[in-house]
């Protein structure tokens, strides 16, 4: 628990003979707001000193929540005495500082210490309080993480530019969680978010936009301190992921671009009709001057109008640009449309053969989980909650396969990968089905330290698996793509 040093320091002069003074001095304070889990401790560590001719009275602890206000505990003449509904789970910390053990969602609430020290026959009370908030799994709302696109292009000041962001949340705290959001991109690179703002950590993106999918997820090491443990996370993983379009994220940029130059060009329009009006004064005054001023505001003005009839056409010619490049964008766009109208066309047909293939009897379950590619590092993926039956593997969108060599331990964004050994068959020809047996990657580059019956069926455009479910966390089975 991190704290804030503070020093507040409250003195009262005594008029007495010796000309005494009284200081009572906060050392050490808690953050304004704590954060705790359900069943762990959680630590207020107010600490103060109290120095001249004041006697410390008693210190007491209060608590104030939504439903319940109440006393924790008081200490006077060097005795601690916690209250009836707090007696097993409190204790001292320092002389001002106080534990709860055991925190449950009720304790919830503003935490207070009084201390009443006695100066000369007063009685004067120094104050602090700090507001606990307390979760119970994912402190998120639903429990688990959400990545969305921003549906327009936002103005970053820092950078002057304009960018996609992409947000992943939603957080209740009630300050910025003490945790980071850590983004994959569709290269597989990792990156830190950019901010947080509203429950929401985010990222943005400058163009040129990489089109794919973004997924955030929370470090491993981290969970804890949003209040996931490994025993009720469960097969439940952190993350979260947003498919960004690359042509519409350019074209969203690129029309914001565009109202800006328009908004710009706009205002130098009413800029230039003010000047004009200005001119015309000045012209009328000019022609009561003499002929040298006549002739030396004519070049000036006729200077300031040669420079806006320049920046005019700039703009405009910037403003065509633009919208040349709009028209090359939706010229593409349709493309991409086309293609993807062809390729649904062909998957059709695809289709109909699997329904007479060789694999047409078969039915099976698609595992996409991005995480299982073999580039892939550790995670919590776990084939436990799988049943016995067929599997067919997608990545990415296209088919993948079993990978038929060793994958090192921690892979597959799982502990234990598995992989296929064919114990030096081939894979089975188009129709066909083979035997074979699974390899889970065990400690000191063993990569059959675990086995597992496997069948594989050749169905043509791609293969299926009979698996079998494991009985352990985190185990799983790895893939790559065919074409790989």
């Amino acid at each position: 628990m991190k704290m804030a040093s503070l020093l507040t320091t409250f003195c009262i002069f005594i008029l007495s003979t010796f000309g005494m003074t009284s200081c009572f001095e906060w050392e050490t304070l808690p953050k304004n707001v704590v954060y705790s889990c359900v069943g762990r401790k959680v630590e207020f560590p107010w600490g103060f000193k109290a120095d001249g001719a004041g006697l410390i009275r008693d210190i007491r602890w209060l608590f104030n929540g939504v439903f319940d206000s109440m006393m924790v505990a008081t200490e006077a003449y060097g005795y601690f005495f916690p209250t009836t509904p707090y007696s097993q789970r409190v204790r001292q910390l320092t002389n001002g500082g106080l534990e709860l053990s055991d925190v449950t969602l009720a304790d919830a609430g503003n935490y207070t210490v009084e201390v009443n020290v006695e100066v000369e026959g007063s009685l004067v009370s120094h104050r602090h309080s700090a507001l606990l908030q307390v979760g119970d799994g994912l402190m998120t709302q639903g429990g688990t993480l959400t990545a969305s696109q921003d549906p327009v292009a936002l103005w970053d000041s820092s950078d002057h530019q304009w960018t996609i962001r992409l947000t992943c949340g939603l957080f209740n705290f009630l300050g910025q969680p003490p945790v980071q959001v850590i983004w994959t991109t569709p290269t597989m690179a990792t990156t830190a978010s950019s901010g947080y703002d509203n429950g929401h950590f985010y990222l943005t993106l400058s163009s040129p936009v990489k089109g794919g999918n973004y997924t955030c997820h929370i470090p491993h090491h981290l969970l804890s301190d949003v209040c996931v443990t490994e025993s009720n996370h469960g097969n439940h993983r952190v993350t979260s992921s947003v498919l960004v379009g690359e042509v519409e994220a350019r074209l969203s940029l690129l029309e914001a671009e565009q109202r800006t130059l328009n908004a710009k060009l706009s205002n130098l329009s009413s800029e230039n009709m003010e000047l004009g009006g200005g001119l015309q004064v000045i012209q009328t005054l000019t022609d009561e001057s003499t002929d040298n001023l006549t002739l030396y505001i004519s070049e000036q003005l006729e200077t300031v109008r040669k420079e806006l009839r320049r920046e005019v056409q700039d703009l405009r010619g910037i403003a065509q640009e633009q919208q040349g490049q709009q028209r090359l964008l939706g010229e593409q766009l349709e493309t991409v449309r086309k293609e993807l109208r062809t390729k649904v066309q062909d998957l059709w047909g695809v289709t109909a053969d699997l329904l007479d293939g060789p694999c047409a009897s078969v039915n099976h379950t698609v595992l996409s989980d991005a995480s299982r590619a073999v580039t892939h590092g550790t995670g919590l993926l776990c084939d436990k909650s799988l049943t016995l039956g067929w599997y067919r593997f997608v990545l990415n969108g296209s088919p993948a396969v079993i990978p038929t060599q060793c994958v090192e331990l921690r892979h597959c964004g799982t502990g234990r990968p598995y992989w296929l050994d064919l114990q030096g068959k081939e894979l089975p020809a188009a129709g066909q089905e083979t035997d074979a047996r699974a390899c889970g990657t065990g400690h000191h580059s063993n990569c059959c330290e675990l086995q597992k019956p496997i069948s594989v069926r050749n169905c043509g455009a791609f293969f299926v698996y009979k698996l079998t479910p494991f009985s352990k966390c985190n185990r799983a089975y790895c893939a790559q793509e065919m074409d790989s």
